[in-house]
């Protein structure tokens, strides 16, 4: 049931009451008895009551919203405080106030209702407080107050709506990576791999920015998974006598260790109506940026309306350029419209033609045509393709499998990643609405 439904004035009874206070009046009027007038102005003062004082208690109110924090994580939880206060203190009234908050960067702007009804009597300031929890990533924006004044006989509700907007940001988290959170490459586990070893194909051309987290030999900032071509001066002989496979060593002048690019698609369809999936491609994309900045390696973030560099350096204006791309992560938001990627445009004047990586975060999965017709463009600019594709499950679909054959036949790498759960829970108001009775 709706707010607007529960608190409405009530047309039946005041009909009712009309027609049995014309009726007592005529009665009076003709008989002029003492039961009649007794009726005739019992009637009437539950009909002044019950439409005067509602409408003077909404003409007084005014209303502030507070909110403990302005910027917070995701999965933590926020502080709402609504303070009423009241020009002229109404007897004899009760007070509903309804809000909603919506997440503005969410799929489908999911919205959280909260209601609260007061009944202060002679108060002048009444105060309301209630926590939102487990906020996932997003700009949370509230519209305006409604606010419904009712008297006790429940006969008359008079709204009124106060304009009073506020917002706060909640900053996108990395994913919780414990060790059920498995990366599989074309449908295939991994074995002895983490969340983060996303790159740790030994022949392939996966992820560099991940290669520090492995915590093993042969592996850190100045190592990567050998790939085709690499020098044999280069190699990595005590990973190899480890037992880790091969490795490249690199060095500062190195272009696949300095430069990085990743994608986050934003193409709304394919995530269907699953918010986790987007805010996962977010999550894993930010923790892709943080390594590889941190490893002292160049980034370029590409959204689908704007473009983010890192330069790699480190100390407090790493801090500061991270802070500000969590900015512009949290605002970012789902797109109607598929759209290429955004670099293509500028590489058009480009003159290097030297063999880079794109690195894609997306849920479109499906669509294999979409990315080969990229990797087929992008390929005569020197770049290769690798798509992390966010699922529900760690464990690919036959369909997911099928396509990652496919991708990885026309050269694009094809890598699952877990939609975690655990900083993406929907967000609900914290229940304590005892006083619905009153409506």
């Amino acid at each position: 049931m709706t707010g607007r439904s529960r608190y409405r004035t009530r047309w039946a009874a005041w009909t009712v009451l009309l027609a049995g206070l014309l009726c007592a009046g005529a009665a009076a009027v003709v008989r002029g008895g003492a039961v009649e007038w007794f009726m005739f102005v019992l009637l009437a003062g539950m009909g002044a009551i019950s439409l005067w004082l509602p409408i003077a208690a909404s003409k007084s109110i005014t209303l502030q919203r507070m909110v403990s924090e302005t910027e917070i994580a995701a999965g933590d939880s926020i502080q709402v405080t609504l303070r009423l206060e009241r020009k002229w203190r109404v007897p004899m009234v009760w007070i509903a106030i309804e809000e909603t908050v919506s997440n503005t960067s969410s799929l489908n702007h999911e919205a959280v209702p909260h209601t609260t009804v007061l009944a202060p009597m002679l108060a002048g300031t009444s105060g309301v407080s209630y926590s939102l929890g487990e906020l996932a990533r997003g700009v949370y924006h509230f519209g305006s107050v409604t606010v419904t004044c009712g008297d006790l006989f429940g006969l008359t509700a008079i709204r009124r709506t106060i304009e009073w907007e506020t917002e706060f940001t909640v900053l996108p988290a990395l994913p919780e990576t414990d060790g059920a959170s498995r990366v599989q490459l074309a449908g295939r586990h991994r074995p002895d791999t983490s969340a983060y070893t996303v790159s740790a194909s030994v022949r392939g051309e996966g992820t560099d920015a991940y290669a520090d987290l492995l915590g093993k030999a042969g592996l850190g900032p100045d190592s990567r998974p050998y790939r085709e071509g690499d020098s044999l001066r280069h190699l990595d002989f005590r990973a190899a006598a480890r037992g880790r496979g091969l490795y490249t060593k690199l060095h500062d002048g190195d272009e696949s260790r300095t430069e990085r690019f990743v994608w986050i698609d934003s193409f709304a369809a394919p995530y269907g109506s699953d918010s986790r999936l987007f805010e996962a491609c977010i999550s894993w994309a930010l923790l892709d940026v943080q390594r590889s900045s941190e490893a002292g390696g160049s980034v370029m973030l590409y959204a689908d309306e704007w473009t983010y560099h890192l330069p790699g350096a480190s100390g407090p204006e790493q801090m500061t350029r991270m802070a500000e791309l969590k900015q512009m992560l949290a605002r970012l938001a789902p797109s109607n419209t598929q759209r290429e990627w955004p670099g293509l445009a500028l590489l058009e004047n480009e003159r290097y033609r030297g063999e880079r990586m794109l690195t894609i975060y997306s849920a479109d999965w499906q669509n294999a045509s979409r990315w080969l017709k990229l990797a087929e463009r992008a390929g005569g600019y020197g770049f290769k393709l690798e798509l992390y594709g966010v699922a529900k499950s760690a464990v690919p679909s036959f369909a997911m499998r099928e396509s990652a054959r496919l991708l990885e036949a026309s050269g694009v790498h094809c890598y699952w990643l877990p939609a975690v759960q655990s900083k993406e829970s929907r967000s609900s108001a914290v229940k304590g609405e005892g006083a619905y009775a009153l409506g």
